[in-house]
């Protein structure tokens, strides 16, 4: 029987599993446990029970993407640019388009703010027309004595 000497790291990483439950594993199977000068635990684990190791993924190999799919990708990413490249556009011209709606509002608040003005000129002017229009009709009213008597009342008395 062939045995494999792993720390309790290794063999949870091997395993799949955390690191405590290669501990428990290891109580449960009752494999030998050996502590080196170093104070490292290496576990003495039959062969059979570990799942077999591939060697493919110790030494990476490249992996080639098909050149179809390389076309294909490309093809995808030309519509990609084509779809940004016509957004730009589009987001360029809204942005024109909200510089001239804020200039029109701007130019809307300037008249705005001179119609104010005006109609505040309108009602200091009609209130000025209203006291001379008192003061006049007061004036008249103190000097007005009685009324003359009719002309028929004058000459037949």
């Amino acid at each position: 029987m062939s045995v494999e000497s792993l720390t309790y790291k290794e063999l949870a990483d091997r395993l799949g599993c955390k690191l405590e439950s290669a501990r428990k594993m290891v109580q449960r199977k009752k494999w030998q446990r050996v502590t080196g000068n170093d104070g490292t635990v290496r576990i003495q684990v039959p062969m059979e029970e570990l799942p077999s190791r591939d060697m493919s993924e110790d030494k990476p190999q490249e992996k080639l993407v098909p050149e179809i799919l390389l076309k294909a990708l490309e093809v995808q990413i030309d519509g990609l640019k084509e779809i940004v490249e016509s957004e730009r556009k589009r987001a360029d011209t809204e942005a024109a388009r909200a510089d001239a709606e804020a200039k029109r509002a701007e130019a809307e608040h300037g008249r705005a703010n001179a119609e104010g003005k005006r109609a505040d000129a309108a009602e200091t002017d009609r209130d000025e027309w209203r006291e001379l229009f008192k003061s006049v009709q007061k004036a008249s009213n103190d000097g007005v004595t009685e009324p003359k008597p009719g002309l028929l009342k004058r000459m037949f008395g």
